[in-house]
């Protein structure tokens, strides 16, 4: 059956917001890369359609043109937002992001 245009977008941008988060998360919380390395490749073997199906869904709705917002900017700046954060909060919003990893593998 082949994945729903709404799941598919967003496997895509948890994708790319996970993965901008994590560049904070491992930089700045002690042990978050490996646990988080481990849960992202489990996501996103179980996701393979839908993150192809994502992307190419984003990429048809000009969600990547390099001439305006695009989710990678919208990510970066959530990104920047997290690097500032205080460390308790950022510390919590880290480990929510490799809870939703642990959560569903699917979603």
């Amino acid at each position: 059956m082949p994945v729903p245009d709404d799941v598919a977008l967003s496997a895509h941008f948890k994708l790319i917001e996970a993965t901008t988060q994590a560049e904070v998360c491992s930089a700045k919380v002690a042990g978050f890369q490996a646990k988080f390395e481990k849960l992202f490749a489990k996501w996103r073997l179980a996701n393979a359609e839908a993150l192809e199906r994502g992307a190419v869904l984003a990429e048809q709705k000009g969600w990547n043109n390099p001439n305006g917002p695009t989710i990678k900017s919208f990510a970066s700046m959530e990104a920047d937002i997290l690097a500032q954060i205080p460390q308790d909060d950022r510390q919590r919003r880290c480990d929510e992001l490799l809870a939703s990893f642990l959560e569903s593998k699917k979603k």
